[in-house]
């Protein structure tokens, strides 16, 4: 078993995930050797003394600095290893790094990895945003593309220059959402010129892409549950122009090619678990244009349709 970077075989202990895997992973997401801080030149913090924790001096495995600050702190573990027991310290540092800036807060994204899984974490969510299987470290697999969406030098450096960049969401009545899902149908059908009942196949499967972004907005922001208006990080927001933009030298089509084949591969996993019915057939894509996705997109952006 193996993927892009290293053989499974090869990850023995710590020491082989942090250089046979991570390593590799760092430099292919375009990191120099200077952007990619090792543990011996980052500085010691206190963490814990919380909910039962002990106080330790901590630091992690490796920093992505990019622009004079860090923008990604990285745990790794050996093989085999339990994450769930060593994702609050990686965390902890991440929010004390924040907690020294006063202008922002770069450190966005925290990675937590044992080479069998790596999970990808936001700094305000407490759950993992996506994790990655070993083998799922391949060109093609829409998690790797994902996380390369997310974390390739090029997106990050880019959220720096957005970091100030806010997007106004707002609930509609039910006759607009009535009106633009009209609207959205029509475009399709004129668009791509299939039949109304194809028309139809496909906008279900972009509506729900959009529910599914508007939901992981409400778990980071729960605050605004009952708010008709309400502002929030454009970088937080998945169902966006900004987000194809960030993601379109990984896929021509990264609405399709990346998040809705997570949504199918999530699904397939529920499924087989028996916590979900099947509302798509196996292997199932979005079949539009990517002109024709981003005008959907254009249109429901600002929307957070599940207040409806």
């Amino acid at each position: 078993m193996r993927n892009k970077y290293c053989s499974y075989d090869a990850l023995q202990n710590e020491a082989d995930v942090e250089q046979s895997f991570v390593r590799r992973m760092l430099e292919d997401l375009g990191y120099s050797d200077r952007e990619i801080r090792p543990k011996g030149s980052l500085r010691e913090l206190t963490v814990g003394g919380m909910r039962g924790q002990r106080q330790a001096l901590y630091r992690p495995d490796f920093a992505l600095l990019v622009d004079g600050s860090v923008r990604c702190v990285i745990e790794v573990k050996e093989p085999g290893a339990v994450l769930d027991d060593h994702e609050w310290q990686v965390r902890a540092y991440a929010v004390l790094l924040n907690g020294e800036d006063s202008d922002e807060r770069p450190v966005r994204y925290y990675l937590l990895t044992n080479g069998t899984e790596t999970r990808v974490y936001h700094i305000d969510r407490n759950r993992p945003l996506f994790t990655v299987p070993f083998t799922s470290f391949e060109e093609g697999t829409a998690k790797f593309d994902e996380l390369r969406g997310l974390l390739n030098r090029r997106a990050v450096a880019s959220g720096i220059d957005r970091s100030g960049e806010t997007l106004e969401m707002s609930r509609p009545s039910i006759a607009e959402v009535n009106a633009a899902f009209s609207w959205c149908h029509q475009h399709i059908y004129r668009k791509d010129n299939i039949s109304q009942s194809d028309a139809f196949s496909e906008f279900v499967k972009l509506i729900s892409l959009k529910l599914l972004s508007d939901r992981r907005i409400r778990d980071t922001y729960p605050e605004v549950l009952e708010q008709d208006v309400f502002e929030i990080a454009a970088n937080d927001v998945q169902f966006s122009q900004a987000w194809i933009t960030r993601n379109d030298s990984n896929s021509p089509s990264p609405v399709s090619e990346i998040l809705f084949r997570r949504f199918m591969d999530d699904m397939e996993r529920d499924i087989a678990r028996r916590t979900r019915k099947r509302i798509f057939e196996v292997n199932a894509k979005i079949n539009l244009k990517p002109e024709t996705i981003q005008g959907v997109v254009r249109r429901h952006i600002n929307w957070d349709i599940r207040a409806a």
